[in-house]
């Protein structure tokens, strides 16, 4: 199953919890409004005589009438509370779950050893996957050990772990569960957990106010039970007492109601958790190609005094989202037992002895590591021109959202390729800013010192890390360049909003010195201004279904790569002509170069992030065949189209190009 598959399993996944969701909110606004039928039916005459009158019959009449409309809307009404308050909570994504949960962002640079070690495990599992990197917290006061993620798209994800995991795991062990995590990234998992978690809220709000009312009633008769001398002070107590005993009458029934609901949705959510557990292990062993490494944190986890259980008293709320169990087991396990999991990912695992193993064998499997990596890499440069088929591919979807051996590998090696000069804006978020601009300087020297020049002038205390740069870097090769952007941007998206509105204008200056906007600098103006909207975060709606809609679009984006990869008029119309026909659109014609309007193209790749999974991946092979069509692809290319990919939320993970000359 390929990532767009993958996507639309996902979409079906939320459409199914939707259904259910009503069909048991069906059933709850029922219940409901049979306990508000026997209350106002039993509270008559100021007398209160539970069940009088009450038939099965005059309920249906009841329900049919206005009154009982009413009540439906209360009912709805009720839920909806709950719902809305805890999406308001979350409506930051996952970064703002994580700040709810009291948990502590490591920021983009931490001193402490084992923090930068997560930090840069991250780092490189984003760029091996092609994705921002995302937020990234620990919960300090968690002894337990436990992970997970949280976000409604790529750009809110927040990756959340425990204190005791981030101490108790080595580098393989993080990687894995690194690898676990960004599986439910890439396959919408996260985007589910997220919705449950506002569902759910509806049901459990229904019971709190059952209690609410409980409570009430307790205390107006006790409050009224009260009398000084014999006297009663409050009126008449044989008509608070009946109205005490009214409101415990709704209490009681509210609370077994609500908690019916949130019954039936824990079952919803257990049914699809434990099977998304098992495709995010197989995922991870796929990414890391190290199984024993996902094998031996699950077993930590297992052997460890706490497991996963966690202190917060959000753990039962958020169990379908961790590694682990954060509770201990019950009907409703959102996870398959760890000795399955273990198991199922290495039989042999558990009959050996681990310990004395990682003894004797700790720096041998360390010197092997590095020389498998070191292979690994060794013959990706192997050529100086690499094709997409040499990874065993025949359609560019076949390598979206999936992460290789190689590609982790390639993406480790990127990471720390970056020149030392150029990290330090990893760890600031106003040198990250300066960076960006930085990286937009010409190629020519005296356009680039007027480009620099004018730098200074826009950012006060720029020149001393200009300077820096200039004197002590040869530069940023051209493969990098991508890599740094993704890691550039959870940094930018920290700056207040006014200074990064000035950014997005500072950006288009540099890109349109030489007079014109290529591609890949539209591209990249685009993804900047995407990642900077200030409205709630939201996954792709996945509104468009027809290709009729977006033939423009299409049009737009297919002329756009067939200039980009060059050759002659005739070549174009024929290889435009190819792909054309592969969506049956003959009324469209190549767009001349010079007609393509840089709006045009950020209006259009906006556009397509709408796009259904399976007409992404339609777009995004053709896309493939344009950019392998003469067998070579080139840096500009596919950094072009990895750039387009990530913004209509289809990461491509890095591979090497042709050099450049």
């Amino acid at each position: 199953m390929d990532f767009f598959e993958h996507q639309a399993q996902a979409k079906a996944a939320s459409n199914r919890l939707l259904l259910l969701f009503l069909l048991v909110c069906f059933v709850f606004v029922m219940l409901v409004n049979s306990i508000i039928y026997i209350f106002f039916e039993s509270f008559q005459g100021g007398q209160f005589n539970a069940f009088r009158g009450v038939s099965l019959s005059g309920f249906v009449s009841w329900q049919l009438s206005l009154a009982g409309f009413y009540a439906s809307l209360l009912s709805v009404f009720m839920i909806g509370i709950g719902c809305f308050a805890r999406w308001y909570e979350l409506r930051k994504g996952g970064n703002g779950l994580a700040v709810s949960l009291g948990a502590r962002s490591l920021g983009f640079a931490s001193k402490v050893e084992k923090e930068q070690q997560l930090i840069n495990v991250v780092e490189e599992m984003a760029i091996a996957s092609g994705v921002t990197t995302p937020g990234i917290y620990v919960l300090d006061n968690e002894t337990a050990i436990n992970a997970f993620v949280a976000g409604y798209s790529f750009e809110d994800s927040a990756l959340i772990v425990t204190h005791g995991l981030l101490n108790q795991m080595n580098r393989e062990e993080l990687q894995a569960v690194v690898g676990h995590e960004f599986s439910h990234i890439l396959h919408g998992d996260n985007r589910i957990n997220i919705r449950l978690l506002v569902l759910l809220a509806g049901f459990v709000w229904v019971a709190e106010l059952g209690k609410m009312l409980l409570l009430d009633s307790r205390h107006r008769h006790s409050y009224h039970s009260r009398s000084t001398f014999g006297i009663n002070l409050f009126g008449n107590t044989g008509r608070n007492r009946r109205s005490a005993n009214g409101i415990f009458f709704i209490g009681i029934p509210l609370i077994i109601v609500g908690y019916v609901g949130v019954f039936f949705g824990r079952l919803v959510r257990t049914s699809i958790s434990r099977k998304r557990e098992f495709l995010a292990d197989a995922s991870s062993v796929q990414f890391t190609r190290n199984p024993e490494a996902l094998a031996s944190a699950l077993n930590v986890i297992l052997l460890n005094s706490h497991q996963g259980l966690l202190k917060t008293s959000r753990s039962e709320e958020i169990s379908h989202m961790c590694i682990a169990p954060s509770q201990k087991a019950s009907w409703f396990a959102t996870h398959p037992p760890l000795l399955d999991r273990i198991n199922t990912i290495d039989s042999t695992f558990l009959k050996r002895d681990l310990s004395r193993k990682r003894k004797q064998t700790h720096e041998k499997q360390k010197a092997e590591k590095q020389l498998q990596n070191k292979q690994a890499t060794q013959a990706i440069y192997g050529a100086d021109v690499t094709r997409l088929q040499n990874q065993g591919t025949e359609y560019l979807h076949n390598v979206i959202g999936t992460v290789s051996v190689a590609n982790l590998a390639y993406a480790m090696k990127l990471h720390d390729d970056i020149p030392y000069e150029y990290r330090q804006a990893l760890k600031d978020p106003e040198r990250a800013r300066l960076m960006m601009l930085y990286l937009l300087l010409d190629t020519q020297a005296d356009v680039r010192e007027k480009q620099l020049a004018w730098i200074e002038t826009q950012i006060k205390g720029a020149s001393d890390y200009l300077n820096t740069l200039t004197l002590m870097s040869r530069g940023l090769h051209s493969r990098l360049m991508l890599p740094l952007v993704e890691l550039l941007i959870p940094l930018l998206k920290s700056l207040k909003p006014e200074i990064q509105q000035g950014l997005l204008e500072q950006v288009l200056i540099m890109a349109k010195w030489d007079g014109q906007l290529n591609m890949f600098e539209v591209s990249l103006y685009t993804l900047l201004k995407q990642s900077f909207e200030q409205t709630s975060p939201r996954a792709s709606s996945h509104s468009i279904k027809k290709i009729s809609v977006v033939a423009y679009e299409f049009n737009v984006i297919i002329s756009s790569l067939i200039h980009l990869t060059g050759g002659s008029t005739t070549e174009k119309q024929a290889l435009h002509q190819r792909m054309i026909n592969v969506f049956s659109m003959k009324s469209q014609t190549l767009i001349e170069q010079n007609k393509l309007k840089p709006k045009d193209i950020y209006n259009t790749l906006k556009k397509l992030r709408s796009l259904s999974p399976m007409l992404k991946r339609s777009l995004m092979d053709v896309c493939g065949d344009i950019v392998l069509h003469d067998g070579i692809v080139l840096g500009e290319e596919y950094e072009t189209l990895r750039l387009m990919s990530l913004i209509m939320a289809c990461p491509i993970p890095p591979f090497p190009t042709e050099k450049a000359s």
